[in-house]
C-alpha cells in the first residue's frame, strides 16, 4: 500500500524544482568539522554521531565535534563509509584500501591488529557487505579479489578470471548466498561463483543496473529509469529524464516520506531541498530527526516534523512590523510601508507604494487589522468584486489617511490622503477606534467612520485627548479580551471604558512596561525587569505573583493559542502557560530548546496551529504542537576514570588501589542534539553519608585523596531550561592502603609482638631485678633490724645475773643464763629465716619475758590462744612480738614501775584474719620532755617499716594498730598493740 501511494504521487506531481526549504540547523568547518565535504553518517549504540570526511572521521554528541586522522590511528584520512558488524565493530571504508574498524575507543588497523593485514594492495574500499552468518564481505574498485572476514579470521578470493571474462566492467555488488558462493551484480549480469571462481550461474538482465544504496538489509537499485529493491521489485517509478539529469547518490525509505540524494539537492517525494548542493547520504537518527550530509556545504539537521514545516529565504526586503491573516493567507506589513501576502510556499508584494494608482471601490466588509510600522492598514473584502481588497490606512509619520483598493490580478491601487495626527498604534474596541502615541491616546467612533461606495469618502472625526496625558508617558499598551484598552503610564495603570480612562488601583504602585492578556491573565513586565503574572485583575484583592527574571531582559509578548504566551528576551524565547485558578495564578515557565527555532526573530505571529517567525528576510514555520513539545532531555554517559598514569573504562563498578586514589579524573560525555547550553552536577555517597550535588564545570569530576571506601560517583546534567538528564551512576571502590592488608598487619603484630616481648621481658627483667635488689635490701634490713634487740637488755640482764652470782644465787642464775643464751641462740636461729612458726615466736617472747621479769620483779604476763589456733600451723615472720612487748615494759610500765605491772597476749581468729593482741596496763600514752601523746617510739615506726617489708616480700597482708585502753570515766587502764595477719596472700 505504501508503494502503491508513492507511486501515485510521482504519477500525479511529476518531480520539477521547486523552491522550498525547511528548517535546518547546518554544520560546517566553522562549527568544527574538519572538512565541508561529508560523504556518510552513522549513528551508534552510545548515541555518537559519525561524519566520514575527506580530512578523517568525526564524532559528534550534539555539544562538541571530535576529529580523528592518522595521528589518531586512522590508516587513511580519506573515508568514505560507516558499517557495523555482528560483533559492534564499525568498519571504516578507506581511499587507500586498508582495513580499519573502531572498537571500544580505538581504531584498528594493520598496525596494531595483524589480521587486518592483507597481501593485496587494491585501493579504495568499494562495499562492506554485513552477511547472515556474521561475516563481512569487502571488495574493491579494481575488483582484484573478494575479501571475507568471520570473526579474526580474513579469507580471500581471487577474481582474476572473471576479471578476463568481463572485462572492465564495473562490479557494483556482491553478496554471500551461502559459505562457499557469492552472488556478484555488473549492469547486466548476476553471476553465482564458488570460493575457486568458478561460475555456477549467469542471469543476464536487459536494463542496465546500478547499485545506488544500501540501506540496513535492503538494496536500492536503477534499472530501466526506475528504482527496485533487492529481489528486483519494481519500488520507484521516476519521472523521464530525471537518471540523465541527476545523478543519485542515495535513496532512503520510510512509512511515509522517499528520499532520493542527488548531486543538485535532495528530493523529498515530490520537492527538492538544497538544491545549490550535491547530497550524498541521509540518515534518521534515534529521536527521528534527519542528518543530510553534502560534499560542498557540510551537513543538516531536519526535523521530523519537516512536513509540518516551511523555511523561505529571501521572502521579504527589509524588517517586519505586523502581521495578521486574512482567511488563509497571511499578511505582513514591512519597514518600506509594503504589504506582502504569504499563499502556501510563496510570497508577493499585495501593496506597492511605488504604484499608488487611483481607482473607484466598492463597499467593503471589514475583516482584518494590521500595524505595518508608522502605518494601520484594515484590509477588508470588497463586495461586487471579487479578488479585490480594500485597505484603509492611516500613515503616522505623516498627517494623511491613506485609502487603496488593490486588485490582486491587476494590482491596480487607488490612493487619496487626508490630513491626521501622528499615531504609533491602532486598536479597535467595541464602539471606538483608538489611536495612541507615546503620551496621548486619541479615538474616534466606529458609527463615525465612512460609509464607503462607489462615489464618496467620508471623513473621520478626532476627539484629542491632549489634556489628560500630556506630561506621562504611555507605556505596555494592549487590549484585554473583552476589548477594552488597558496601559500604563510611570506611575499608574488605566483602564479606557469607552473614552473615559479609569485608574486600577488594586496594582497600587506597580506599572508596567509591557503588558498582554490571556486566559484570564494580566502578564506584564516592570521596569526593573520583573515579570508579572495577575489573576483577577480586575477585582481589588488582586492576586499577582512574581517571576525570577531568569537571567535575561525580558522583551515583547506574542501569542500563541488561548493559555500559552511567547515572551522574546535577550537570548532564548520562554513559554509562559496559564491554567485557570481562583486564588493564586497557576502557570509554568518553559525555555524554548527547539534548535530549529531562529532565536532573536524581529517578529512572531501564531495562528494557534502554526508558529511564523519573521529573521533576517526569512520565514521560518514551525508546527506549534512541534514548538510546545518538551525537548527530549540529555543523556549521559560515563567513558573513562583516569588515576595516576592509567585509564580505566568506566563500568557499573570500578576498583581502584589506594594510590591511584591521590588524584582521581572521572570524564563522562554528554548526548544533546537539542540545546548547547548543558550544565553538570555530581554527589558522591558513601555508606555512612548521602552526598549533596555539586556543580561540575565541564564533562570532568576531579577527586583528589579520597581515601579508602566505597563510594556511589552518581551525575546528571541539566539544559538551560531546566531540562534534567537520568541520573547515572557507578560504585568506585578504592582498596585500602598497604598498612591496612592483612600480610602487613599480621606483619605489625608480629613485629609489635616481639617488640612486646622483647620490651616486657626487659621490663620483668629489670623490675625483678629491682625487686630482687630490693628484696635483698629488705631482707639485709630486716636482718638488721631482727638483730637489732635492744643492748640494755642484754647488759641489763647480765648484770641481774651477775647480782645473782653475787648473792650466791647460783642456781637461779644459772638457770637465767641458760635463758639467755636460748634467747639469744633463738634470736640469731630466727634472723637467718624469712618465717617462723607462731610457736617458735611465742617461745622466744616467753624468754624474753622470763628475763624481763628478772630484772622488774613487778612485772607478771600471760599468753592466751584459742583452742582452734594450731601455733605450728601459722607461720609468722621473726620478732613481730617481741618488740611491741619490749615497747610495752619500756615505755608503758617501767616509767611508773607499778606494784602489778602486767602484759598480756591474746591469740584469736577473726574471719579471714589472725589476730594477735599485746596489751599492758601502764600509763598509756603520755607526753615528756616536749614530745607530744601521739608520740611514737622508734620501735614502733621500726615494726611499721618491717611489716611494710613483710607484705612486699611475702605478699599477705599485715595490719598494725595501736591504741590507749580507757573506762566508762575515760581514765586510762593500758596500751593495747594489734596484729593482723591475712589468711591469704595477696
Amino acid at each position: 500500500m505504501r508503494h502503491i501511494c508513492i507511486l501515485f504521487l510521482f504519477c500525479v506531481y511529476s518531480i520539477t524544482s521547486v523552491g522550498k526549504d525547511y528548517p535546518m540547523v547546518h554544520y560546517g568547518q566553522k562549527d568544527g568539522l574538519p572538512s565541508n565535504m561529508v560523504y556518510d553518517i552513522y549513528q551508534d549504540d552510545d548515541g555518537y554521531m559519525w561524519f566520514a570526511t575527506d580530512k578523517g572521521v568525526v564524532k559528534y554528541n550534539g555539544l562538541k565535534f571530535q576529529r580523528y586522522t592518522t595521528n589518531d590511528g586512522l590508516s587513511d584520512n580519506e573515508c568514505f563509509f560507516f558499517r557495523k558488524d555482528y560483533e559492534g565493530r564499525l568498519w571504516i571504508g578507506t581511499y587507500n584500501g586498508t582495513l580499519m574498524y573502531y572498537k571500544d575507543g580505538v581504531f584498528h588497523t594493520a598496525k596494531n591488529t595483524p589480521f587486518l593485514q592483507l597481501s593485496i594492495k587494491d585501493g579504495l574500499t568499494a562495499d562492506i557487505q554485513i552477511e547472515k552468518d556474521s561475516s563481512i564481505t569487502l571488495f574493491f574498485k579494481n575488483r582484484s579479489a573478494i575479501i571475507s572476514i568471520l570473526h579474526n579470521k580474513v579469507s580471500s578470493y581471487s577474481l582474476q578470471t572473471i576479471n578476463e571474462y568481463f572485462g572492465n566492467v564495473r562490479l557494483y555488488d556482491i553478496q554471500k548466498t551461502s559459505t562457499n558462493s557469492f552472488d556478484l551484480y555488473y549492469p547486466h549480469n548476476k553471476l553465482t561463483i564458488d570460493t575457486n571462481c568458478k561460475i555456477s550461474n549467469n542471469y543476464y538482465y536487459s536494463e542496465l543496473l546500478t547499485l545506488v544504496t544500501r540501506e540496513l538489509n535492503q538494496k536500492f537499485y536503477i534499472a530501466g529509469g526506475n528504482i527496485y529493491t533487492n529481489g528486483f521489485s519494481l519500488y520507484q517509478l521516476l519521472p523521464k529524464d530525471f537518471i540523465q539529469q541527476h545523478h543519485i547518490n542515495r535513496v532512503h525509505a520510510e512509512q511515509l516520506h522517499f528520499f532520493i540524494a542527488t548531486d543538485h539537492g535532495l528530493w523529498i517525494d515530490n520537492t527538492c531541498i538544497l538544491q545549490k548542493h550535491s547530497i550524498s547520504t541521509i540518515r534518521k537518527d534515534r529521536e527521528g530527526n534527519y542528518w543530510i550530509s553534502t560534499l560542498d556545504d557540510g551537513i543538516y539537521k531536519m526535523s521530523r516534523y519537516f512536513s509540518l514545516s516551511n523555511f523561505m529565504e529571501h521572502a521579504y526586503p527589509v524588517k517586519v512590523q505586523h502581521v495578521a491573516k486574512i482567511g488563509n493567507s497571511l499578511l505582513f506589513t514591512t519597514a518600506d510601508r509594503n504589504t506582502y501576502q504569504l499563499s502556501g510556499d510563496s510570497t508577493h508584494c499585495l501593496l506597492d507604494f511605488r504604484k499608488e494608482v487611483r481607482q473607484k471601490s466598492p463597499a467593503i466588509h471589514f475583516n482584518a487589522q494590521v500595524l505595518q510600522g508608522n502605518r494601520y492598514w484594515n484590509m477588508g473584502e470588497i463586495d461586487r468584486e471579487p479578488g479585490y481588497f480594500c485597505i484603509n490606512g492611516i500613515e503616522t509619520n505623516s498627517p494623511r489617511i491613506l485609502r487603496l483598493v488593490v486588485c490582486q490580478q491587476s494590482q491596480d491601487l487607488k490612493f487619496e490622503s487626508y490630513k491626521y495626527p501622528i499615531i504609533h498604534d491602532v486598536f479597535f474596541g467595541r464602539n471606538y477606534m483608538y489611536f495612541s502615541s507615546s503620551s496621548m491616546i486619541q479615538f474616534i467612533s466606529l458609527h463615525d467612520l465612512p460609509l464607503v461606495n462607489n462615489q464618496t469618502i467620508g471623513s473621520f472625526k478626532i476627539f484629542p485627548n491632549t489634556d489628560r496625558f500630556s506630561s506621562d508617558r504611555i507605556y505596555g499598551i494592549t487590549q484585554s479580551p473583552d476589548s477594552t484598552l488597558w496601559f500604563s503610564t510611570s506611575n499608574k495603570v488605566y483602564k479606557i471604558a469607552d473614552t473615559v480612562p479609569l485608574v486600577q488601583s488594586q496594582f497600587g504602585n506597580i506599572v508596567f512596561k509591557a503588558m498582554t492578556f490571556n486566559k484570564g491573565y494580566l502578564i506584564g513586565t516592570t521596569m526593573d525587569n520583573k515579570l508579572l503574572v495577575c489573576n483577577q485583575y480586575t477585582d481589588k484583592h488582586i492576586y499577582i505573583d512574581s517571576t525570577a527574571n531568569n537571567d535575561c531582559i525580558w522583551d515583547k509578548f506574542y501569542r500563541i493559542n488561548d493559555s500559552i504566551i511567547l515572551v522574546t528576551s535577550n537570548d532564548y524565547y520562554r513559554l509562559i502557560t496559564t491554567h485557570p485558578s481562583p486564588g493564586k495564578p497557576q502557570y509554568s515557565i518553559r525555555i524554548v530548546e527547539n534548535p530549529f527555532v531562529p532565536q532573536l526573530a524581529e517578529y512572531i505571529y501564531s495562528d494557534n496551529k502554526t508558529c511564523y517567525f519573521f529573521k533576517d528576510q526569512s520565514i521560518t514555520q514551525i508546527p506549534v504542537n512541534d514548538l510546545l513539545q518538551t525537548p527530549s532531555a540529555p543523556r549521559l554517559l560515563f567513558t573513562t576514570i583516569k588515576a595516576m598514569d592509567s585509564s580505566y573504562k568506566i563500568d557499573s563498578f570500578v576498583h581502584l588501589s589506594y594510590n591511584e586514589s591521590r588524584d582521581i579524573n572521572i570524564n563522562f560525555t554528554t548526548f544533546s542534539f537539542n540545546t548547547t547550553a548543558i550544565s553538570y552536577e555530581y554527589s558522591i555517597s558513601s555508606r555512612n553519608s548521602v552526598g549533596e550535588w555539586q556543580k561540575s564545570n565541564g564533562e570532568n569530576i576531579n577527586l583528589f585523596k579520597i581515601g579508602s571506601g566505597t563510594y556511589t560517583i552518581c551525575i546528571r546534567a541539566k539544559t538551560f531550561g531546566g531540562t534534567y538528564s537520568r541520573v547515572q551512576s557507578f560504585v568506585l571502590s578504592i582498596g585500602k592502603p598497604f598498612w591496612f592488608s592483612w600480610w602487613f598487619l599480621s606483619l605489625c603484630v608480629l613485629f609489635l609482638t616481639i617488640i612486646g616481648y622483647i620490651i616486657v621481658r626487659y621490663y620483668v627483667k629489670r623490675v625483678a631485678i629491682k625487686k630482687e635488689s630490693e628484696m635483698k635490701f629488705m631482707k639485709s634490713e630486716f636482718t638488721a633490724l631482727n638483730a637489732l634487740m635492744n643492748p640494755h637488755f642484754i647488759f641489763n640482764t647480765l648484770n641481774s645475773v651477775q647480782s645473782l652470782i653475787n648473792r650466791d644465787n647460783k642456781q637461779e642464775a644459772s638457770e637465767h643464763i641458760r635463758t639467755v643464751a636460748d634467747l639469744i641462740r633463738q634470736n640469731m636461729h630466727n634472723v637467718s629465716r624469712d618465717l617462723i612458726t607462731l610457736e617458735n615466736e611465742i617461745t622466744l617472747v616467753t624468754n624474753y619475758l622470763r628475763l624481763e621479769q628478772l630484772r622488774f620483779p613487778w612485772l607478771s604476763y600471760t599468753i592466751n590462744n584459742t583452742e582452734d589456733i594450731d601455733l605450728e600451723e601459722i607461720m609468722v615472720p621473726p620478732l613481730m612480738i617481741q618488740p611491741l612487748v619490749e615497747n610495752a615494759i619500756i615505755h608503758g610500765l617501767w616509767p611508773t614501775e607499778p606494784d602489778n605491772g602486767h602484759i598480756q597476749i591474746d591469740i584469736y581468729n577473726k574471719p579471714d584474719w589472725i589476730c594477735i593482741d599485746i596489751a599492758d596496763n601502764g600509763r598509756g600514752f603520755v607526753s615528756e620532755e616536749g614530745r607530744d601523746s601521739n608520740h611514737q617510739s622508734t620501735a614502733l615506726f621500726n615494726i611499721r617499716k618491717r611489716l611494710a617489708h613483710l607484705s612486699e616480700m611475702h605478699g599477705r597482708v599485715f595490719l598494725f594498730d595501736i591504741q590507749e585502753m580507757k573506762d566508762g570515766a575515760g581514765k586510762v587502764l593500758g596500751v593495747k598493740a594489734t596484729i593482723c595477719i591475712g589468711d591469704k596472700k595477696v
